[in-house]
C-alpha cells in the first residue's frame, strides 16, 4: 500500500487551448527516414492495406476528433486545396460537433497559394475563387465564419513575396476580416521594407523568433505565433523522441508565455510509417522513426487496435503545458479584476513573467520537474488565494 494526497484546485480550466494551436492531423507514411529496401517496400504495400494505420483510422474518424479536442487541438488539415482528392472541405459535421460541445477552435478554410503576375495569375485567381467562396459561404452559413483562417505560403523565401502580396491584397478584398496565416520567412513580420505587410498572422521557426521585432509586429495589429519540425535542434525545446519529454510541456507553456507568442504550429501530427497497428502492451509494436530521420518528427499519435487513438507522452506533456499556459491566463484575469497592487500582485506578477528560475531564453530553460511542478502550484495557490 502507498499513502498518497489529492489536492483539487477550485477553479476550472477553459475547453479549447488558451494558447490556440494550428495542427495537422492527416495521416500519411509516404515518405520518410526509410533506412532499408526491405522496410521501404513494407510501407509502400501498407499505402493500400485498409488495415495498416494510414486507413484504419478512417472508420473512428469522429472518435479521433474527440480525442485531438481532449488534448486542445483542433481537428484539422491544414494544407486542403482544391484539387486533392482528399479533404477538399473542412469536415463540417466535425466542426459543428466541437462547436456544440464548447470544443470548437480555429480552423483552416483552405491553404492559399501565389497569384504570379499577368494572365497566368488571373487564371489562377479563377480557378481558386469558386472554391474559396464554396467553403466560406458554407462555414458562414453554419456560422462558424469567424473561427476560420486561410493557412499557406509554407515557408516560403522573400523572392515570392510579390507573388503572394498579390494574392493576400485579392483574398482580403473578396473575404474581409478573415486572417491570412503564413509559415513564409518574412522576419520583420509585415513591417519591413520587403514585407508582407497585407498578410495578419505570421509564424517563424522557433529559431527564427525575434521577441522585439514580434512586438513591433503586434503594435501593428499582427500576430506572431512560432513553430517547430526537423529544427530546431541546438539545446531548444522540439517534439523529437530525442527531446526529453517535458520539453514539449516547457515549449507550450512557459517558454510560449515567456516569449508572448500568439500560438503555436505544428505541420503533421499523424506520420506514420508502421505499417501495423500497436497491438497489446507495452506498445513496442509501432515504427516510431518517421521523417527525416528526427524520430518522432510529425508523430505526436499513434493507431492502437482496430484504428483506436493512443497518445504518446510527448503529447501528454504538450497538453499539459497548454494547460500551464491556462493557468497563466486565469491568473492575469485575477490580477487584472483585483486592479490593487498588494503582496499577492507582485507575486502573481512575478509568476505569469514567468520565474528566470525556469526560462531564461530559447535555449536556456530548466528542465527539472520539480521546478515545473513549483512554478504551477504557485500560481493555483495565488488563483485560489
Amino acid at each position: 500500500r502507498i499513502p498518497f494526497m489529492i489536492g483539487v484546485n477550485g477553479f476550472t480550466l477553459p475547453k479549447t487551448a488558451a494558447l490556440p494551436v494550428a495542427m495537422n492531423f492527416h495521416p500519411s507514411g509516404d515518405v520518410g527516414w526509410l533506412p532499408t529496401d526491405a522496410e521501404y517496400a513494407e510501407r509502400r504495400a501498407a499505402k493500400d492495406d485498409p488495415l495498416a494505420p494510414r486507413n484504419i483510422w478512417k472508420k473512428r474518424q469522429m472518435e479521433w476528433a474527440d480525442f485531438l479536442a481532449d488534448y486542445l487541438i483542433p481537428y484539422d488539415f491544414l494544407y486542403r486545396v482544391s484539387h486533392a482528392a482528399y479533404d477538399s472541405e473542412p469536415n463540417w459535421d466535425i466542426l459543428m460537433r466541437l462547436k456544440a460541445q464548447g470544443r470548437l477552435a480555429p480552423f483552416t478554410l483552405a491553404y492559399w497559394g501565389q497569384i504570379p503576375e499577368g494572365g497566368k495569375g488571373v487564371k489562377k485567381w479563377n480557378r481558386s475563387l469558386p472554391y474559396y467562396r464554396r467553403i466560406c459561404g458554407r462555414a458562414k452559413e453554419l456560422g462558424i465564419l469567424d473561427y476560420g483562417f486561410f493557412y499557406g505560403n509554407d515557408e516560403c523565401n522573400p523572392n515570392e513575396f510579390p507573388a503572394i502580396r498579390r494574392a493576400a491584397d485579392l483574398i482580403h478584398k473578396e473575404f474581409p476580416g478573415v486572417p491570412l496565416f503564413t509559415t513564409s520567412r518574412d522576419f520583420d513580420f509585415g513591417i519591413g521594407t520587403n514585407s508582407l505587410e497585407n498578410v495578419d498572422w505570421f509564424c517563424p521557426l522557433t529559431g527564427r523568433y525575434d521577441f522585439k521585432r514580434a512586438e513591433k509586429a503586434r503594435a501593428k495589429g499582427r500576430k506572431i505565433w512560432w513553430y517547430v519540425c526537423d529544427g530546431p535542434t541546438w539545446n531548444c525545446a522540439n517534439l523529437h523522441i530525442e527531446n526529453k519529454p517535458i520539453d514539449a510541456r516547457l515549449l507550450l507553456g512557459a517558454q510560449s508565455v515567456f516569449f508572448k507568442a500568439d500560438g503555436f504550429l505544428y505541420w503533421q501530427l499523424g506520420k506514420w510509417h508502421s505499417p501495423r497497428t500497436i497491438g497489446t502492451d507495452p506498445f513496442t509494436d509501432w515504427v516510431a522513426a518517421s521523417c527525416f530521420g528526427f524520430n518522432g518528427e510529425g508523430c505526436l499519435t499513434a493507431a492502437g487496435p482496430d484504428g483506436i487513438p493512443l497518445p504518446t507522452v510527448r503529447l501528454e506533456n504538450f497538453r499539459d503545458g497548454l494547460e500551464d499556459y491556462a493557468y497563466v491566463t486565469i491568473l492575469k484575469e485575477k490580477i487584472q479584476a483585483r486592479g490593487k497592487e498588494d503582496e499577492w500582485a507582485h507575486r502573481a506578477r512575478e509568476l505569469v513573467a514567468v520565474p528566470p528560475w525556469l526560462v531564461k531564453a530559447l535555449d536556456c530553460f530548466n528542465d527539472d520537474p520539480a521546478a515545473l511542478a513549483a512554478w504551477r502550484e504557485a500560481m493555483a495557490d495565488l488563483i485560489e488565494n
